[in-house]
């Protein structure tokens, strides 16, 4: 079970720490110390909702994130910003990213998405240029939010997720009575108004969260969006297409659980164990898995840009066509695995194990290398 000081340590931001859950099992020696005054949590959280709720206005107007909206609706149409990073980040320069806005300008003129990709495609045959991973996709999407946005609701999140961890671990100490289940409840419904505050509507949570054992468990095309389950076993679990869009799963146990097509878009998942997790055609963007285990994690395919994974365990993983752009690897183990086709433009491999990795057709484009060399344009980098 991972503690809070090992995740702390480990989180480049400060945010991200696991806590453990009200009412999930614990082990012995596991009980968080009592925290003197921690009730003040609830005061000053309801404080600042009420403050945030005067200019909420700009933040909840923002509706092109994956979350607030069913299972359904979301899962035909990915998030705003997941399309434009996939449109943007495998296409090269030249008259490949004018084949992008091509693409673009004519779904922005109200053309279908056929017509927009074969005016594209044309462009980039010209050319003799080429997409890497598939064609260039129509951008037929809303306007994404700006990176300035998307960080601070990150961040809001995970300030919002700590202090909440620190009082239902407060709660979770007290004897088992009705004051303690009202308590309970009153929290989890100010996280939920908070939340809501900078634009993360929550979704369902399973029932069996509180008991920390989710393990087998089918929670395929639900949205669980905003998820507070940290160290909750859900060993080989099914989420297929399943909305995990900023859900806290730090420390949980994901082996040999399948997760295609599920979106984990600024989802917490520092020391998570995902070994032999198959995660094909998952969106991971902006998500933390510092720590986080892979072990021969199916990755095909997956979108992890600007996401932070220092010292994650990519051992024998198949990255084969993902997209690692901007993504902080600092010190990960990626010996062995496989990195076919994938893309890891302006990424951070300070430190990086490569050893044995296969890295055909990898793009390199401006990636800083293990040995702390940048490749610039034109450059790679060597296992």
């Amino acid at each position: 079970m991972a503690s809070v000081s090992s995740i702390q340590s480990l989180n480049e931001q400060g945010s991200g720490s696991a806590v453990t859950p009200v009412n999930t099992l614990r082990g012995p020696g596991s009980r968080r110390p009592r925290i003197p005054y921690a009730w003040l949590g609830v005061g000053a959280v309801t404080l600042g909702v009420g403050a945030a709720l005067a200019g909420a206005g700009a933040a909840s107007a923002d509706t092109t994130t994956a979350s607030g909206t069913s299972a359904s609706s979301v899962s035909s149409h990915r998030p705003a910003r997941v399309a434009a990073h996939r449109e943007v980040t495998r296409v090269q320069s030249g008259p490949v990213a004018a084949a992008a806005a091509v693409s673009a300008k004519s779904a922005a003129s109200g053309a279908s998405p056929s017509s927009s990709r074969s005016a594209a495609q044309s462009l980039v045959g010209t050319a003799g240029s080429r997409v890497r991973g598939q064609a260039v996709r129509a951008a037929n999407v809303p306007v994404p939010l700006l990176p300035v946005v998307q960080a601070w609701r990150a961040g809001s999140v995970a300030v919002i997720n700590d202090v909440y961890g620190v009082v239902q671990a407060w709660i979770a100490d007290l004897p088992a009575s009705p004051v303690r289940d009202f308590l309970h409840q009153g929290v989890v419904s100010v996280r939920a108004i908070a939340l809501s505050v900078v634009g993360v509507r929550v979704g369902a949570t399973p029932s069996c969260v509180s008991t920390g054992d989710c393990s087998g468990q089918d929670f395929s095309n639900q949205d669980l969006t905003g998820l507070y389950a940290p160290t909750v076993n859900f060993t080989g679990a099914k989420f297929e297409k399943t909305i995990l869009n900023y859900a806290d799963l730090n420390g949980t146990n994901l082996s040999g659980a399948t997760l295609p097509g599920a979106e984990l878009n600024y989802a917490y998942l520092s020391l998570a164990v995902l070994n032999q997790a198959t995660l094909v055609d998952a969106d991971l963007v902006g998500a933390e898995l510092i720590g986080a285990d892979l072990t021969g994690a199916d990755l095909t395919n997956t979108l992890i840009t600007i996401a932070r994974m220092r010292g994650a365990v990519l051992t024998r993983a198949d990255l084969t066509n993902a997209n690692l752009s901007q993504t902080n690897l600092n010190d990960a183990d990626l010996s062995d695995s496989n990195l076919t086709d994938a893309v890891i433009a302006r990424a951070d491999l300070t430190g990086a194990n490569l050893t044995g990795a296969n890295l055909t057709g990898v793009t390199w484009s401006y990636t800083t290398c293990p040995d702390g060399s940048e490749t610039a344009d034109t450059g790679s980098c060597t296992a």
